[in-house]
């Protein structure tokens, strides 16, 4: 996954690392209405089997300290070549793919498009700066026509002299003019029986995130229509969900972590509970061991997520978040948390 080409560049800055996170604000984007297509209904496929029961929805300051604590504990002096960034940032030149304020969208390519090429090869230049060589968000090779599009956040490791995979977080995508503000809250409430609601095209996109988690071997994901975003977890059951929510508003609130701040804390908390809460037994996840007012159980064909291991690892150098730590953030939210199916 390579940026866009285009432009004149300067010769190259650099730019600590901390500041850059801080400062640097996905361009807003412009919709041109009459060239859209598409509706949630046409991508999802019906599934009745099964159905979300628990929704956990994590109070918005309470996730936003658990971002900023993780950005404090990143390395104070790491510079950053704005020449590999191409998310924008005052005063210096990014690549010239986001010199702009604003982006235009015609239709649902350009949305993926952007989304590739600007905040996630950002992350990926970040990542390769503390070590994560192999680290980026890849395009499913070959992926079913019925799901929900997709990128997937993992690492491309060579083991043994053969090649091997690992996917950590799934990065689940919308247009904004098809899975619109108003559309948003109805799909978080779209939990439960069939029965209860008069469609079921919200309800089943909670299936193809799960089953699309289930199929990359993890419990975490990204659900973003680039205006807003979802950062969520399925619990060890595999059908309650957790999730934090932001939008592109709080991008730009000083009270608040940005965007790129909260995809790089998301991608360093899916590893560290694949790589180590999750084999240990601890479960690592927002509200663990808090009691839920809804029945977390679905009614499903389907196995619970199950995590494989492999015979060997990349490095890398960013902070874990260790079990203490984990156990702390746990306790932290479990006071504050607030189950949105009681809405």
């Amino acid at each position: 996954m390579e940026p866009s080409e285009g432009g004149s560049r300067r010769h190259a800055d650099r730019v600590n690392m901390k500041h850059y996170l801080r400062s640097a604000h996905l361009p807003e984007i412009k919709i041109y209405e009459t060239n859209l297509e598409g509706k949630v209904g046409t991508v999802v496929q019906a599934n009745i089997t099964r159905g979300l029961k628990a929704l956990v929805t994590i109070p918005v300051n309470d996730f936003y300290d658990l971002v900023f604590e993780f950005i404090r504990s990143l390395p104070d002096e790491t510079d950053l070549s704005v020449l590999e960034l191409t998310t924008p940032i005052d005063n210096y030149t990014t690549c010239s793919i986001s010199q702009v304020l604003q982006i235009t969208a015609v239709d649902q390519a350009d949305v993926r498009r952007w989304l590739q090429d600007i905040p996630f090869w950002t992350i990926h230049a970040i990542h390769r700066r503390l070590g994560y060589a192999n680290w980026r968000f890849n395009q499913p090779s070959q992926p079913a026509r019925w799901m929900v599009p997709y990128f997937e956040w993992g690492t491309r490791c060579v083991i043994a002299g053969a090649l091997t995979r690992t996917t950590y977080l799934i990065v689940a995508h919308f247009p904004p003019w098809i899975l619109k503000e108003k559309n948003i809250k109805e799909f978080l409430l779209s939990i439960g029986p069939l029965s209860e609601h008069g469609t079921t095209q919200y309800r089943n996109l909670w299936d193809q995130l799960y089953d699309i988690s289930s199929m990359a071997h993890t419990r975490y994901f990204i659900l973003t229509t680039y205006e807003t975003w979802i950062f969520g977890e399925f619990m060890e059951d595999g059908f309650t969900a957790n999730v934090a929510i932001m939008d592109s508003a709080a991008d730009r609130s000083e009270n608040a972590p940005t965007i790129l701040e909260s995809i790089l804390y998301w991608t360093q908390r899916a590893k560290d509970s694949r790589d180590t809460d999750y084999f240990t037994g601890t479960g690592s996840s927002f509200a663990k061991d808090m009691p839920l007012q809804r029945s977390a159980v679905m009614n499903s064909h389907l196995p619970a997520v199950k995590m494989a291991t492999h015979a060997g690892s990349c490095s890398t150098f960013l902070p874990s978040l260790s079990l203490r730590k984990a156990a702390k953030m746990s306790l932290l939210t479990q006071a504050a948390v607030s189950v949105i199916s009681s809405m």
